[in-house]
This record gives C-alpha cells, sequence and structure tokens, in this order.
C-alpha cells in the first residue's frame, strides 16, 4: 500500500504544479528604427502595466534596432524613446502563449534656440553705417578693438596679431606700397562725443628689425584700444556730417557704459595672448537725478612667436568715468561727466645670449637689440 500510494503521488505532483503556475507568459518584441527604415541601436523601450499594479520593464535595441520582453499577459504603455528622435507612447496588449511583433519608426526632432545676432546691424540715416552691440562683442571675445570689424559687412575673421600697429582701414583702394595706406587718417574715433587725435602718433622703435610697429601719420593704432569698456559702437562707412571735423574716410563713434552695479571680470588665453579685465560700475539716486561711476582696468600680454622671446606687445589700460544727470519738466535734459584713461603699450629691452654672443660665447656686434617703447594717453 505504501508503495502505492509513492507511485500515485510521484504522477500526480507535475500535474499540480503546472495547475499552480497559471497561464504562460507572452512574448513581445519591438523593433526600431528611423523614417528611413535604419535600425536604431539602443533606443530605449519601457513597459508600465495600466493594471493591476504589477512589474515595469525597460531595456535598450540592440545593434539590429530590436528589444525583446517575455512578462505576463497585460496591457502596457510602451514608451519608446531615442536622443534626437521624437518619443513615442502606445498601447500594447501581448497574448498569452504568443510572440507579438510592433514596429516603431521615430521622426527627427527639430531643436529651435533663440535667435542670436553675432554681426553688425544696419543703422538707418542719411549715412550708411552699421551698429555693433555689447552682445556681438561678447560672442567674438575680442582683445583689441581690431577685432570689431570682422564683424562688418564683408568682414573677414582671423586670428589676434599684435606683431604690428594695425590700423583701421575704410574706403580704401588697395595699394602695393604701404607708405600709401594712410586712409586711416580720414577716419576720427569719437569716443563718448569726445574725438581722440589719429594724426599725432607719434610711436616709433628705432632699433628694431623685426615686425612692422611703425605708428608715426598712420592714424589710430587699435591694439591700444580694448573694448571691455565698451557698450556700443556705431561705424559710418559714409561721408558723416561736418559737425564732426576733420574727417575723409569715415566715423566710428564709440559709447561706453554708464552705471550698472555689475562686478565684471574676464580672463582671456589663447596660443598667442593673454587678457585680463576687471570692471565695477556704481550708481546713486532716482532716474531723473543719476550719478554714475565706472571704473576697469585691463592687461594683455602677447607673444606672435614663442620661438622669438624678443618680439612681444604689453599693453595696460585704466579707465574712470563719472556723469551727473539732471533731468525737469522742461524739454531739456542736463548732463556733465568727466573720464580719467590711461593707456600704455611696453616693450621692454631683451636679450638673446645665444644671437648676441654667438656660437663661441663671445659678444657680437649684431644690431638686433629691440629698444623700450612706450606709450600714453
Amino acid at each position: 500500500m505504501r508503495l502505492l500510494l509513492k507511485y500515485l503521488l510521484f504522477i500526480l505532483l507535475p500535474a499540480y504544479t503546472y495547475g499552480q503556475s497559471g497561464r504562460p507568459d507572452a512574448g513581445i518584441t519591438f523593433e526600431v528604427t528611423d523614417s528611413l527604415h535604419n535600425p536604431l541601436a539602443y533606443a530605449t523601450v519601457a513597459l508600465t502595466p495600466m493594471s493591476g499594479g504589477g512589474k515595469a520593464y525597460a531595456t535598450t535595441t540592440d545593434e539590429e534596432g530590436r528589444a525583446r520582453f517575455t512578462l505576463p499577459a497585460n496591457t502596457y504603455n510602451a514608451d519608446i524613446s531615442y536622443i534626437g528622435y521624437v518619443s513615442q507612447r502606445m498601447e500594447v496588449r501581448p497574448v498569452s502563449g504568443s510572440d507579438m511583433l510592433r514596429t516603431v519608426r521615430l521622426r527627427t526632432s527639430d531643436t529651435q534656440i533663440r535667435e542670436v545676432v553675432i554681426t553688425a546691424t544696419q543703422v538707418r540715416g542719411p549715412v550708411s553705417g552699421v551698429h555693433i552691440g555689447r552682445d556681438a562683442m561678447n560672442h567674438i571675445q575680442p582683445s583689441s578693438f581690431g577685432d570689431l570689424l570682422e564683424l562688418l559687412p564683408g568682414g573677414r575673421a582671423s586670428d589676434p596679431s599684435f606683431f604690428s600697429s594695425n590700423h583701421i582701414h575704410l574706403r580704401e583702394i588697395g595699394i602695393s606700397n604701404s607708405d600709401y595706406q594712410t586712409t586711416s587718417l580720414g577716419v576720427s574715433f569719437v569716443m563718448d562725443g569726445i574725438p581722440m587725435s589719429n594724426d599725432a602718433g607719434m610711436t616709433y622703435n628705432s632699433g628694431t628689425t623685426v615686425g612692422n610697429n611703425i605708428s608715426l601719420n598712420r592714424g589710430v593704432d587699435m591694439r591700444t584700444m580694448p573694448t571691455d569698456e565698451i557698450a556700443s559702437v556705431e561705424i559710418q562707412q559714409g561721408i558723416p556730417s561736418v559737425e564732426y571735423g576733420d574727417l575723409t574716410s569715415g566715423l566710428i563713434k564709440i559709447k561706453r557704459k554708464e552705471g550698472g552695479r555689475n562686478l565684471e571680470a574676464r580672463f582671456k588665453a589663447d596660443l598667442g595672448s593673454q587678457l585680463l579685465y576687471v570692471g565695477k560700475g556704481f550708481e546713486w539716486g532716482a532716474p531723473a537725478d543719476l550719478l554714475t561711476m565706472n571704473v576697469g582696468a585691463t592687461w594683455l600680454n602677447s607673444h606672435d612667436d614663442p620661438r622669438n622671446t624678443r618680439q612681444n606687445y604689453q599693453r595696460a589700460t585704466g579707465s574712470w568715468r563719472m556723469k551727473k544727470r539732471w533731468e525737469s519738466t522742461s524739454a531739456y535734459r542736463y548732463t556733465l561727466g568727466g573720464s580719467l584713461d590711461y593707456t600704455g603699450s611696453f616693450d621692454r629691452q631683451k636679450s638673446d645670449r645665444d644671437i648676441d654672443e654667438g656660437p663661441a660665447g663671445i659678444p657680437s656686434n649684431a644690431t638686433n637689440r629691440v629698444t623700450t617703447t612706450s606709450s600714453r594717453r
């Protein structure tokens, strides 16, 4: 009898176990492609049960763009996503004991950014000109005023170079002889309503045989003009009004920052130069009776060729400005302001032992020594 019971238990136990397991699992495969039917590998597929509070499932597609699930039969929300494509959501009902195939095609998503203006804007008026705002300056990160000219229509971007004096050229015909490239003498620079002298640049480096550092009778050297304190620039390429005085080739109207309470700092480093700027604005009083003050300083150190220790350019600038404004019920506004500015360009006396002493270690009579040059405005 005992032996018979053992045989019956051995036969009935598998049938009982199968009855307790319930229905078999369902299978579902997702095939994810783009609009051209190319498989998308590593797309994310996530399944969430809509009822019953069951388990959620997630995986990524293989190199053929397929993702397979084996899970209990239920109704699921399927979320398919891929970077750069529009995600899709669908409802799936896998059937027990069968394998379902769902093909999903994802279309590319269009990423839109805010409009960015990185060029000069046209100025409407009797004289043709362009306006360069602070946003455009921040975009190109200029080292000197000459870098702003690449924003003009037809302007060309180039690496900053301080190897030679840099002058502006407006309304100029190309001439092979540099002695006749004096158009910058006819361009007037007006900063905060005050004309800058463009025909008294007495900078001349005697004793040097490298570079073209001569600024005598060439106009304003734009290397000496930093841009961090500038709020906006208007470049008039036509013939401006006679109110601006002696000019023949164009007008550069520079407006510097006024007021504000922000502390600003900028550090720029590239293969040839390093620049540091610190500035602060102050304001007192109401808008109708406002007193502003701005201070700022910059330092620039440039090496056009790291192998040539004799040829470099250093610039230090500082600015202190104050302005008082009075407004009344009348149609007149009264302003009173003043500024103190300093610009220094330095080129210390340098020597190279290999050049000055020669291979034998004996001092030579070569006249390659670079003399000290400085300028202040």
